[in-house]
């Protein structure tokens, strides 16, 4: 069974007015936030902040994401 059929089903056999209604709510949040943004992969999406550091901002960055996240502590 599919995600889509899994959701068909469930929807189709709850009570739960609350709960749809939130079901509803959230696809037509989705949907507008879907239509307003910039397709997933968008180089564009990222592209538009490229320069907005400096060179040694950038620098420090890099310096603490491999300081803080390149190291394997205790035993492997």
């Amino acid at each position: 069974m599919t995600i889509r059929e899994q959701i068909i089903k469930e929807v189709a056999t709850t009570e739960d007015s609350d709960l749809l209604r939130d079901v509803l709510l959230f696809l037509h949040r989705r949907q507008h936030e879907s239509a307003n943004s910039a397709p997933r992969g968008s180089s564009g999406t990222i592209a538009k902040h490229q320069g907005t550091l400096s060179k040694a901002d950038g620098n420090e960055i890099m310096d603490i994401i491999n300081r803080e996240f390149n190291n394997i502590e205790g035993e492997w």
